[in-house]
């Protein structure tokens, strides 16, 4: 379909020659345009497919470091809560006669609502008491420290425990925690690194 427009002479407009600009900017009907050849399209999948195969092993360790970046936030946000109750449970603790076990891979002691909590290695997870409270775990130990910040031994004496904590990726983790006295104060210098 070829559309001409013919201008009449009888109304005096004379046709103005194309310039440049018209000229290669003219439109065709589909029966006069050629369109792509299959050349032409073969020759523009192969770039994209030779760039699909250069950047797909970029992406691909990309999305491997997401998921790794992702997997160890999501353990150190377990671990940080996981130290968090810990302390807040040691915290609790009202007098230094609930100790049961006090060793340096091994934490028992009750609370005064009568409940026994035991914080443990167990292979790669602390437990406390038979549940598993953080995974991934290769050491943990405790302190005992006196207000001095000495280690003490004995268990009448500490007013702070030290928990450290290395998870198997070789991330360390330390809360120490002042114990409540008997009146109900906490010693001071609780920290957390």
């Amino acid at each position: 379909m070829n559309i001409n427009f013919v201008m009449p002479a009888e109304a005096g407009i004379q046709k103005r020659p194309p310039d440049k600009v018209d000229a290669t900017l003219r439109w065709h009907d589909s029966a006069g345009s050629k369109g792509f050849s299959t050349i032409e399209l073969v020759l523009t999948i192969g770039i994209l497919g030779l760039l699909a195969l250069t950047l797909a092993p970029g992406m691909d360790s990309a999305v491997d470091s997401y998921n790794l970046f992702a997997t160890r936030r999501q353990s150190i946000t377990d671990i940080r809560a996981g130290l968090e109750r810990m302390s807040r449970e040691i915290r609790q603790l009202p007098s230094t006669s609930e100790i049961n076990i006090k060793t340096s891979n091994r934490f028992k002691f009750g609370l005064p609502v009568g409940t026994d909590i035991d914080y443990q290695l167990s292979g790669n997870n602390i437990t406390r008491n038979s549940d598993i409270l953080m995974s991934g775990i290769s050491t943990l130990s405790f302190g005992y420290f006196d207000g001095n910040e000495t280690s003490v031994g004995n268990a009448a004496s500490f007013r702070y425990v030290q928990i450290e904590i290395t998870t198997t990726a070789g991330v360390s983790f330390r809360a120490q925690v002042a114990l409540i006295n008997a009146s109900g104060s906490y010693y001071t210098g609780f920290t957390q690194s």
